[in-house]
């Protein structure tokens, strides 16, 4: 087994940058990095919050393992070498306090690279497309999972992800088309209530005069 050539922050800085820069309307506030104590405490599990107005998102990076050999857990329509993410669901299991976030009402993800040499991380980051070479996984795509080793499996060019250790295929595509459709999504529905909680607020000052 092999891991990417890059660390996991080098790629988290690469990728953070990528999106700040690519047209998103963000809010002129920098991106927030957790602390490792913050990161496994209760509202906690990400990395970074991006600060996307109106809806922020929270992001988990990972770096993946990449697989050589041929094997009876290769999913089909998979080709050599592919690559998994593993999970953390063991104290602090960040894979529930994500689960939590997201149910919270965020915009949570994993995000984890379609590619393992610094060269193309190189590539990517120059281009300003790191953004567009990652893969996102929402947390509730995923599910509850117990404390047994899990990750999840992916193939460069391949839209589709599949969970192991008891291996099943995951609903929906984990690309970065995907993704911003999930992004638009959100900032539509925030949009929309932002009137609504305007008015909500006005109501409750005046009562209170």
């Amino acid at each position: 087994m092999y891991y990417s050539t890059f660390t996991e922050f080098s790629f988290g800085y690469a990728l953070t940058d990528s999106i700040m820069r690519s047209g998103l309307p963000a809010t002129p506030t920098a991106p927030v990095f957790l602390s490792l104590i913050a990161e496994g405490s209760s509202g906690g599990g990400y990395d970074v919050k991006i600060p996307l107005y109106p809806v922020p998102i929270f992001l988990q990076f990972k770096i993946p393992q990449v697989v050589r050999r041929r094997s009876l857990k290769m999913p089909p329509g998979f080709n050599k070498p592919y690559l998994r993410m593993h999970l953390r669901t063991k104290r602090p299991n960040q894979h529930r306090l994500l689960l939590d976030l997201e149910a919270s009402g965020k915009l949570v993800a994993y995000a984890t690279p379609d590619f393992w040499r610094t060269g193309d991380l190189d590539k990517y980051f120059t281009a300003q497309e790191v953004h567009l070479k990652t893969r996102y996984f929402a947390p509730s795509e995923i599910g509850p999972l117990d404390d047994n080793p899990h990750q999840v499996a992916y193939c460069m060019g391949n839209p589709t992800a599949w969970l192991f250790s008891e291996p099943h295929k995951l609903d929906g595509e984990c690309d970065a088309e995907s993704f911003g459709g999930r992004i638009s999504a959100a900032v539509r529905k925030a949009r929309q209530q932002e009137p609504l909680d305007f008015l909500l607020k006005l109501s409750a000052a005046i009562l209170e005069l």
